[in-house]
């Protein structure tokens, strides 16, 4: 028996993939907030739409990171995405307790926004995956 057939190599642990995730989301949201807060300073955006902006950035955020950790563990789509998900959420709230004094603004509807860019990140990962694999040559 070889080890090549025993350890797939571009296989990856499920802990993995979620930490990879959701560093990503930490991460996208981290710069979708910059460039909301460089908006706001140019007078661009007005500071009563910014709810609808960090709706936008959790909804992206929660989507870009399910989809990456989905596609770095390969298999599972929905424990991963769903799995980094949660932690995104958990690591917000910990935001909210420790840099806002527990301050938990539009708690349901940042939850609602994971949750649905969570659920497009898993169809986006099973939907990418049928129909593809090795192509047979036709002989000329």
């Amino acid at each position: 028996m070889k080890i090549e057939s025993i350890i797939k190599k571009d296989e990856r642990s499920m802990a993995s993939g979620v930490a990879i995730g959701v560093l990503l989301s930490v991460m996208v949201s981290l710069l979708l907030a910059v460039g909301t807060a460089g908006l706001i300073i140019n007078e661009k955006l007005s500071e009563g739409r910014i709810h609808y902006c960090a709706l936008i950035i959790t909804l992206i955020s929660g989507t870009v990171g399910g989809f990456v950790a989905g596609k770095v563990v390969g298999s599972k789509y929905a424990v991963v995405t769903g799995l980094t998900g949660l932690v995104y959420w958990l690591v917000l709230i910990a935001v909210g307790i420790l840099f806002f004094d527990g301050g938990f603004n539009m708690l349901w509807t940042s939850t609602a926004a994971i949750a649905v860019g969570v659920a497009a990140s898993c169809v986006l990962c099973i939907t990418g995956t049928r129909g593809r694999g090795k192509r047979k040559r036709l002989a000329r």
